[in-house]
């Protein structure tokens, strides 16, 4: 099973006036996020499910995947807002059916630590992940903390696989 890890794009700064959870992409960040797509569609990426925490960023984020890339209706989950925690977001995709891949878009630092936990088998050091980054893993079997491959990064354009370990 594939599942794709999504920060969401690059954001409009906090300010007087307006909630985080208002907060819109910036023109440069959808622009940035569409190369993203295009760049996945050129790696392979074909149609993906997608789940996207209920703020504004993350939801405008979605809607430029799903506009690119086939998908069925993006689904809000809350367990991928700011507010939820780590486990409460293993648990909700422990229970998704991963008939076709899975994208989560969030934030940091819990998508970090999800990255972790699900590669590392904890979640004490935080994976970076940029804004508009697309982490890719796999799993044989069941999701769960340890048991997931990270099989590359995308920064923008740029494709980064990791190295082995040692």
């Amino acid at each position: 099973m594939l599942l794709y890890v999504i920060r969401h794009a690059q954001a409009e700064a906090s300010g007087p006036g307006v909630p985080d959870a208002d907060r819109p992409l910036t023109p440069q960040g959808r622009e940035d996020f569409r190369r993203s797509v295009a760049e996945l569609r050129r790696l392979g990426v074909a149609t993906l499910r997608v789940l996207t925490s209920p703020l504004v960023r993350a939801q405008e984020t979605a809607a430029i995947l799903e506009a690119e890339l086939p998908t069925p209706p993006v689904r809000v989950c809350e367990a991928l807002s700011p507010q939820s925690s780590l486990e409460n977001l293993v648990s909700v995709l422990a229970e998704e059916v991963f008939s076709m891949p899975l994208a989560v878009i969030g934030h940091q630092p819990t998508l970090g630590q999800l990255l972790a936990l699900l590669t590392r088998g904890t979640s004490r050091s935080g994976f970076p992940l940029a804004t508009g980054g697309v982490a890719r893993l796999s799993f044989e079997g069941a999701l769960g903390p340890g048991r997931g491959v990270l099989e590359w990064l995308l920064i923008g354009q740029e494709l980064r696989i990791p190295l082995p370990p040692p």
